[in-house]
């Protein structure tokens, strides 16, 4: 298209410009559909026309190399895409000296270009540096979904992600490369853009020395600087950000509360937690440990244990929502973030299945991470610290540590009573206390009773007709099914010899209309088309799409929600965003949203632009929050009468 046509011309008109050494870059930062693979493809057609042969192409998944393939032939552009660098390794063993073809596109991966090459002496990044042919190299630098090399801290380089250095580092290594980044969602937050430094934001001849600099001032300056940052960048030809229009697409904020039962069902699990927390800082006194990795261990289970509970609440009104949809001739998307497949390996491991094995039924995999937990974390035996020698000291010793200014030195009886004490620890050392191994059993007998719902991904499968109705694009390898005779089933989603093609095929089934029902979780949320794509064979279904687990951050939710509304399509998506009553579900979409204002004044110079709508309402860190929340506490510090809500006692101990 003509607006396609535009991005990519100001690409190639950006290309021309080289300043202290490096070629200036490019940040394509339309919208999720608007077809940057197209645009990427038109520059580095152009770069072939012009004599330079060589390119490469990052991206997030080794299935998004057909997607590639797809846009070149589709503007003309027929050159060989290799398929990762083992392409480059079976070239060196077939010929001397490697790849010898002049023209060629180089589809790679980010986890490849962090990898080791095997027996090899050279790693990966410095493969591909050889391939290009040096520092000489001017093709095309594509980092596509460029948002994966975000994690870089300019303070503590060691803290920063593998990717987001070796990212830096190719740059560095290829200075004169014409280098596009490619994302809807490149920057979420002023931190995010250290990976960037083609834009000529900082550095020598700028305003700021670093990038450190220039993320502190604009960090001081808050959202509106952000607007400003974008405009900037546009009318500089460095950034566009085009996307599709929200118009015809439908926002249906759903309230699902939860029913009586499953109000039961969460006081008894909130009980047991408060019960664990007091047990184990029990636990840690009495065998005295220092409880540091314990306790942050404690609350990172108990969040991702509630996430996932609160998530399979919500279950039985997607259901119902989805047969709705379905009677009514539409097709459903469904949008998660995890599997709980780590829970499942776990209980499979325990019960000795294996793929293919008998399964006792749909696994509850919030339990299997509690019980993990409880296991690995909770002490039973007294713990010994690092500058324990072993040895009782010596009486000398005893005598002074035992003397105060005040009593003076200590006597005969109190020496042979510490000394007694002391003798009787070292016996003890590294022996459980009965009474803690007593707790830990009771705890994981309770463990057992607690009623979680079972994984929300299994569940839904089964209640909308099966793998052979619901096609699901995740990361798992493994899942429960039913089998034919009515019982569960241990199942592999895909054979060794599909590995890599099982989400194509899924993703292929649900477009042409021979499944109607897809589940998509974070390792599927990126590149991938889900929408009613004119001349599919489900054209004609209008997509309803169910955020039934809202996402960890702002880029991966507008991600997802670009699955499907894209270019092309023949009908906008419904958009149902589910929230329970729960007010740690209310938290967590606090931070999206005020991300999702951040991420929009970066790309589109307007806080409102990242999701089509207005999500304020969702932001609880404003005056009137802070405010709020700081009534509670007071109230819970000193309840006074009138500040509590009926029925709640803040003395009560769960």
């Amino acid at each position: 298209s003509d607006l396609q046509l535009e991005g990519a011309l100001h690409a190639i008109r950006r290309h021309g410009a080289i300043a202290n050494g490096a070629r200036a870059g490019f940040f394509l930062g339309d919208g999720a559909g608007v077809g940057k693979g197209r645009q990427v493809s038109a520059v580095i057609f152009d770069s072939i026309a012009r004599g330079r042969g060589r390119h490469l192409w990052f991206s997030v998944s080794p299935d998004l190399v057909v997607d590639a393939r797809r846009d070149l032939t589709a503007i003309g552009c027929h050159v060989p895409v290799l398929d990762g660098c083992k392409s480059l390794d079976a070239a060196a063993q077939k010929a001397f000296g490697g790849d010898t073809r002049s023209r060629a596109v180089l589809f790679s991966t980010y986890a490849t270009l962090v990898s080791a090459a095997g027996a090899r002496a050279q790693n990966r990044l410095d493969q591909l540096v050889a391939w290009c042919g040096g520092a000489a190299f001017s093709g095309c630098l594509v980092f596509d979904e460029a948002h994966k090399a975000k994690n870089f801290d300019a303070k503590k380089e060691d803290a920063s992600t593998k990717v987001s250095r070796a990212v830096k580092l190719l740059q560095s290594k290829l200075p004169l490369a014409r280098v596009v980044y490619a994302s809807a969602t490149g920057v979420s937050e002023i931190t995010n853009m250290a990976y960037a430094e083609r834009l000529g934001l900082w550095g020598p001849g700028t305003p700021f020395a670093d990038f450190k600099a220039f993320a502190a001032t604009l960090e001081k300056r808050g959202v509106g600087a952000l607007e400003l940052l974008a405009l900037e960048l546009k009318s500089s030809g460095a950034y566009v950000s085009r996307g599709l229009a929200w118009t015809r697409c439908e926002f249906e904020g759903m309230h699902c509360p939860l029913g009586a039962a499953q109000r039961r069902d969460y006081d008894v699990m909130a009980a047991w937690w408060r019960a664990l927390h007091r047990a184990l800082d029990y636990a840690l006194k009495r065998t005295n440990a220092k409880g540091g990795t314990a306790r942050s261990r404690f609350w990172g289970a108990q969040l991702r244990f509630f996430k996932e509970v609160q998530t399979a609440c919500k279950v039985p009104f997607v259901v119902s929502k989805a047969k709705d949809a379905l009677a009514a001739g539409q097709s459903v998307v469904v949008g998660l973030q995890s599997t709980g497949e780590a829970g499942l390996r776990d209980v499979m491991a325990e019960a000795k299945k294996r793929a293919g094995d008998s399964a006792p039924g749909l696994v509850a995999a919030a339990k299997s991470a509690a019980r993990k937990f409880v296991v690995d974390f909770f002490p039973v035996a007294e713990q010994v610290g690092d500058d324990d020698t072993g040895d009782a000291p010596d009486e000398a010793t005893i005598r002074r540590l035992l003397a105060t200014d005040k009593g003076g030195p200590p006597t005969d009886a109190q020496v042979r009573q510490y000394q007694a004490a002391r003798y009787e620890a070292l016996a003890r050392r590294g022996l459980p206390f009965q009474d803690l191994v007593d707790l830990k059993a009771a705890i994981l007998e309770r463990v057992e009773g607690l009623p979680v719902p079972p994984s929300p991904l299994d569940d839904l499968i089964e209640q909308l007709g099966g793998p052979g109705a619901v096609a699901e694009m995740t990361g798992r390898a493994c899942r429960v099914v039913r089998g034919h005779r009515g019982g569960y089933k241990y199942d592999a989603r895909f054979d060794a010899a599909d590995d890599g093609a099982a989400n194509l095929k899924e993703r292929e089934q649900f477009q042409k209309g021979k499944k109607h029902v897809a589940i998509i979780s974070d390792a599927a949320s990126t590149g991938v088309s889900l929408h009613a794509a004119c001349g599919s064979g489900a054209a004609g279904r209008r997509r309803l799409h169910i955020t039934l687990e809202l996402a960890w951050s702002a880029d991966k939710a507008i991600q997802q929600l670009g699955r499907s509304h894209r270019s092309n399509q023949e009908s906008a998506p419904i958009y149902a965003l589910l929230s329970t009553d729960l007010g740690g579900e209310a938290r967590f979409a606090s931070a999206v949203a005020k991300r999702l204002a951040s991420l929009g004044a970066l790309t589109k110079g307007d806080r409102r632009a990242a999701s089509g709508q207005d999500l304020s309402g969702f932001d609880l860190d404003t005056k009137h929050g802070r405010t709020a929340l700081q009534e509670v506490a007071r109230a819970c510090r000193d309840p006074r009468p009138g500040q509590v809500a009926p029925g709640v006692d803040v003395d009560a101990d769960g």
